[in-house]
């Protein structure tokens, strides 16, 4: 759709779209590329089996285009660990992993806040507070609590004199305690950790181990996984 790749083949094959893409870049000395790959976990732990050969056509092609051409892995635990790996090319391509997690507290009141505003949605100072307990200033869990307040309010009467919107106290405790948003958060964490078995089986412990001493507390060191 870029225009990019001008030529086709009907086997597009490794060779040909970096030859494609190395002709595009120095057609024109500003020109760059940046390539976002998502969920690259399982695309990673195949092309291991392969001997990373497509990876390493991908550090040929940065390397050849003097790094005009990037590519960004995304994905979860796997892609840390090829990372970190002195196996993988991928240390090698990389400029360093950034673990995207919680966000500083300062950030996630931001994310709450000003995309409210924006929307002429005026919460408290407590209220916000109360979200970012209840998402854990995780920024999916405050799409996901944001837009159920802007869906809640949605037809609640704007006020004349500031021209704005807000959710009561009480509402707001019912939509944080509410089955729907409960259950889309229990499937978002477990979408996460079942996406390694060990990772899924160690989280289901400590849990069951934490309820289990819920009156004297949860000492990990103590159990054997």
């Amino acid at each position: 759709d870029k225009g990019v790749l001008t030529e086709t083949s009907k086997v597009p094959t490794a060779d040909f779209v970096c030859t494609g893409i190395e002709k595009w870049i120095d057609a024109k000395g500003t020109r760059r590329l940046l390539v976002l790959l998502d969920e690259c976990d399982n695309w990673l732990t195949i092309d291991d089996k392969n001997g990373f050969l497509l990876t390493q056509q991908i550090r040929r092609l940065m390397d050849a285009t003097q790094r005009k051409c990037k590519f960004v892995f995304a994905g979860l635990v796997s892609v840390r660990r090829w990372q970190i790996s002195n196996n993988s090319p991928i240390p090698h391509i990389s400029s360093g992993a950034i673990t995207v997690g919680a966000l500083p507290a300062r950030d996630a009141y931001k994310l709450v806040q000003e995309p409210m505003r924006c929307l002429g949605i005026e919460l408290s100072h407590n209220q916000i507070l109360k979200i970012l307990t209840f998402t854990n200033n995780h920024a999916s869990l405050i799409q996901v609590v944001c837009q159920r307040i802007v869906k809640t309010i949605s037809t609640k009467p704007i006020s004349v004199v500031s021209a704005t919107r807000t959710i009561s106290d009480d509402d707001l405790h019912q939509l944080l305690h509410s089955e729907d948003l409960l259950n889309e958060t229990a499937n978002r964490f477990r979408m996460t950790i079942e996406l390694n078995p060990q990772y899924s089986v160690i989280s289901y412990v400590v849990a069951l181990k934490s309820l289990q001493n819920l009156q004297r507390g949860f000492e990990p060191e103590s159990y054997s996984l």
